[in-house]
Parts: C-alpha cells; sequence; structure tokens
C-alpha cells in the first residue's frame, strides 16, 4: 500500500538525514549549548551553574574591633591595611571593615600619642602622690580652697613665684587611711609634725603661714601619701625655698 503522505521507500528517515550521525540519535549526548560539562557537572560545583559565595574577611573584622578598643588601635589600624588587600577586587567581602578600622585606628594611635605628651609635660598637674619633700607647687586651692580640695598642681623653681612648699610626705597604713578625715585640722598636725624639722615647726607655729595636708583623694586608700604643705597664710605669693 502506497504511503498517502508520499512515497517514503521502507527504510528511510522522513525527517532527512541523521543530524548526529548514523548512530542512534538517542544514544548519543548532543553537545551542552550552555557551556557546562558533559556528564551532568556545573561550573562552580553548584546546581544552576552558580559560582560559590564570596566569604567576609574576618581580619577585616577583627580590624574594626580592636580599632574599637581601648589600647589596641594600632593593632587594628595594622590589620585594616592587610584587611584592604585581602579584600581587593572583591576577593573577599568586608572591604567597609577594613577601611573602618583604619580610619578609628588612626584616631586611637593620635589620641595615645596625645595622652602620652600631655602625661608627659604635666599639662594635667603633677598627681600628690608623685610629690616630694622640699619642693615648690603652683595650683589652684593651694593657698585659698584647700578645703574643696586641690587641682592643676605644678612643680616649680624654689625661686620662682609659688604657691606652696611641700615639708613633709607620708605614707598611709591601711588603718591610717581608714580613719583620715579630709580636712581635719586636728588630723593634719598630728600626721604633719612628727615629721618635720625643729625649723619647719617653727614655720608651722608662725601665723604667717599656714600648713596644708594634701591627699590624692578625699578618702585615701592604703599607699596612698598624706603631703603637707605650707602656704602664707594670706594668700599671697612664695618667692623662695622656706628653710
Amino acid at each position: 500500500m502506497s504511503d498517502p503522505y508520499g512515497n517514503n521507500p521502507s527504510g528511510q528517515n522522513p525527517y532527512g538525514q541523521n543530524p548526529y550521525g548514523q548512530q542512534n540519535p538517542y544514544g548519543q549526548q548532543p553537545p551542552n549549548p550552555y557551556g557546562a560539562p558533559q556528564g551532568g557537572g556545573f561550573p562552580g560545583g553548584f546546581p544552576g551553574g552558580e559560582a560559590a559565595p564570596v566569604k567576609t574577611d574576618g581580619v577585616s573584622i577583627a580590624s574594626f574591633v580592636l580599632s574599637l578598643l581601648c589600647c589596641t588601635g594600632l593593632i587594628g589600624l595594622i590589620m585594616g591595611f592587610i584587611g584592604l588587600s585581602r579584600t581587593k577586587n572583591g576577593q573577599r567581602k568586608g572591604r567597609g571593615f577594613a577601611i573602618a578600622g583604619i580610619a578609628l585606628g588612626v584616631v586611637s594611635v593620635l589620641a595615645g600619642i596625645g595622652l602620652v605628651v600631655v602625661l608627659a609635660t604635666g599639662v594635667l598637674g603633677t598627681p600628690i602622690n608623685d610629690l616630694k619633700d622640699g619642693q615648690c607647687l603652683t595650683g589652684n586651692g593651694l593657698n585659698k580652697n584647700a578645703d574643696e580640695g586641690v587641682s592643676g598642681i605644678h612643680v616649680v623653681d624654689c625661686s620662682e613665684s609659688h604657691d606652696a612648699q611641700v615639708v613633709a610626705t607620708k605614707t598611709l597604713t591601711k588603718s591610717e587611711a581608714d580613719s583620715y578625715v579630709f580636712g581635719d585640722q586636728k588630723q593634719i598636725v598630728e600626721n604633719c609634725s612628727p615629721m618635720l624639722s625643729a625649723e619647719e615647726l617653727t614655720l608651722v607655729a608662725n601665723p604667717k603661714y599656714f600648713t596644708i595636708a594634701l591627699t590624692q583623694n578625699k578618702k585615701p586608700a592604703s599607699g596612698d601619701k598624706v603631703v603637707c604643705v605650707i602656704t602664707d597664710a594670706g594668700g599671697a605669693k612664695l618667692t623662695k625655698k622656706l628653710p
């Protein structure tokens, strides 16, 4: 019986030549038009051809955290530059943390340098616990408002105009510190007098001068000093070292 759609000799492909050659068209895998490797693999090892996710750089995060903490600003600054290199060209995420770590690290280092300069130059004053016998001082409240506290103490040469002179220092024991009462004139005499020479005792007894006992804090602790200083009772400046 003839083919109603035309002559179709038996055994011939009505659609033309096999595009895959003489082999079984169902037995041969056609080329992948999307570039995926043969055998079912995918670029990057993920289904759908997705690339591996970019990780956030831990060094950059550490740089940011260390730059926020006290005394670790320099480390944070250095790690920030390392983080910049590690996040270059999108190799890792976290470049913003590295930049912030560098900025904060610079601020922290500059602040640290400034603090060292301030402490070294005595801009904030000399701590009372660091004062020594015979030193001459200037400071707020040394000759007028000692009962309200003293601040801004600076050690100067005794030939310069000054507010007071240290005549004795004493390190307090725990029991002495516990019983100390700030501004108690009786305690001032008790603490200072035993340490004074005969000439210094004469100065203390002289109404021209006034004795003040200084401590680092109003309520001192064991190991703190009581520093006994003599000032002019009328608030005048001293111009030479007292005997």
